[in-house]
C-alpha cells in the first residue's frame, strides 16, 4: 500500500487510485508499468499520469503526477502504523418500488441569466420510496 495508491504485484503490476477524504469506490490505474527503478502508471478516468523513481530503499518513489499541471509526488510506502483501511464501497441505491406510481404536480421553467432553470415537484409513496 503506497499513500492514496494500492500497488500490488501478482502477475503483472497493478495500481488503484483511493481518495480517502471521500466515499467513492477505487479508481483503477489503465496501465502501471516498471522498469529498473523507473515506475509510470496511468489513470485515464481522471486524465492523469505519474512518472517516478523508486528509493533504493524501495520504501518511496519520487516522481510527477501530471493532471492538468504537473506536480512533485512521492508516495510513500505504508506501514502498519501508518495504513490507513480501504473504505468499502457505498451500498447500491435503493429502487423504487415496482408498484409506485411517480406523479408530477408541478414543473416550472424560468430563464435566469441566459440560462434556463427547471424545478420539478415530484409526488412519491413516502412507504414505497426513501432515501438514505
Amino acid at each position: 500500500m503506497w499513500s492514496g495508491f494500492s500497488i500490488s504485484e501478482a502477475d503483472k503490476l497493478k495500481a488503484d487510485f483511493y481518495s480517502i477524504d471521500q466515499q467513492t469506490p477505487a479508481i483503477p490505474a489503465t496501465t502501471v508499468s516498471q522498469s529498473g527503478s523507473t515506475f509510470k502508471m496511468a489513470i485515464a478516468a481522471l486524465n492523469g499520469n505519474f512518472e517516478g523513481k523508486v528509493s533504493a530503499d524501495e520504501k518511496t518513489i519520487g516522481g510527477t503526477w501530471t493532471q492538468s499541471a504537473p506536480l512533485p509526488l512521492t508516495l510513500v510506502k505504508a506501514t502498519p502504523e501508518t495504513a490507513w483501511t480501504i473504505p468499502e464501497p457505498p451500498a447500491p441505491p435503493k429502487m423504487m418500488d415496482a408498484k409506485t406510481k411517480p406523479e408530477f404536480e408541478v414543473a416550472t421553467i424560468k430563464q435566469a441569466r441566459g440560462a434556463f432553470l427547471a424545478a420539478v415537484k415530484q409526488k412519491r409513496d413516502a412507504e414505497s420510496f426513501s432515501y438514505s
